[in-house]
C-alpha cells in the first residue's frame, strides 16, 4: 500500500483583505487540496490589525477542518504574538518563505537564534512548522538541523535551478534522498 501524499496549495500573494483571502481559500478549498498557503504580506497601515482581521475572517474555513498555513516572510518583520493569532485562528501551521525570489534563503535573514526562537514559539501553540524559500539541495543538511515539520522547494528542484524551468526528476529524488 503506498504512502498517502500531502497535497498543499497557495492562493497567490494577494494583498492582505479579509474578504478577498477568504474567497480565494475557498475555491481552493473546493480543490480538496489537504493544506492551503496563505502569504502573510505586509500591510501598508497598522499590520497587527490588517493580520487579526484576516485570521478572523478565515476562522470560517478553519472551523470547517480546512488545514490553512500562514507563510510568514523572511524579509518582514513580524510581531512574535502573531503566531499566537494564528493558532487561535485555527490554522494548521506556519511556514517560513522568502517573498523576493533573489537567491537569498531565510538563513540570510535569520541567525540560528532567531530561527530556534521561532520554531520553538510556533512548537509551542501546538503548530507545524515549514521552511522554504529560495532552497537549494546544499541547503538541506542545515535546514534539517532546525527539524521542520516540511521544507518546501521550488526552483533549488528545477532545471539550471531556475523555479520558472521544469521540475528535476533527479533533483527531486536526490533532495528526497537526502530528507
Amino acid at each position: 500500500q503506498p504512502k498517502s501524499k500531502l497535497i498543499t496549495a497557495t492562493i497567490g500573494d494577494l494583498p492582505m483583505q479579509p474578504e478577498l483571502l477568504l474567497a480565494r481559500v475557498e475555491q481552493v478549498a473546493a480543490c480538496k487540496v489537504d493544506v492551503i498557503k496563505i502569504g502573510f504580506f505586509n500591510s501598508l497601515s497598522d499590520p497587527m490589525q490588517t493580520y487579526l482581521a484576516c485570521l478572523e475572517k478565515l476562522k470560517v474555513v478553519t472551523e470547517q477542518s480546512v488545514k490553512l498555513v500562514a507563510v510568514l516572510f523572511a524579509e518582514y518583520a513580524y510581531s512574535p504574538e502573531i503566531i499566537g493569532m494564528i493558532r487561535n485562528a485555527g490554522f494548521y501551521g506556519v511556514m517560513v518563505d522568502t517573498a523576493h525570489k533573489n537567491g537569498a534563503t531565510f538563513l540570510d535573514y535569520f541567525s540560528n537564534a532567531q530561527m530556534t526562537e521561532l520554531i520553538n514559539n510556533t512548537k509551542n501553540q501546538q503548530l507545524q512548522f515549514g521552511l522554504a524559500g529560495s532552497l537549494q539541495l546544499q541547503h538541506i543538511v542545515r535546514v534539517k538541523q532546525f527539524n521542520p515539520s516540511y521544507i518546501g522547494f521550488r526552483g533549488g528542484v528545477c532545471d539550471a535551478a531556475l523555479r520558472k524551468n521544469a521540475l528535476s526528476a533527479d533533483k527531486v529524488k536526490a533532495a528526497r534522498k537526502m530528507m
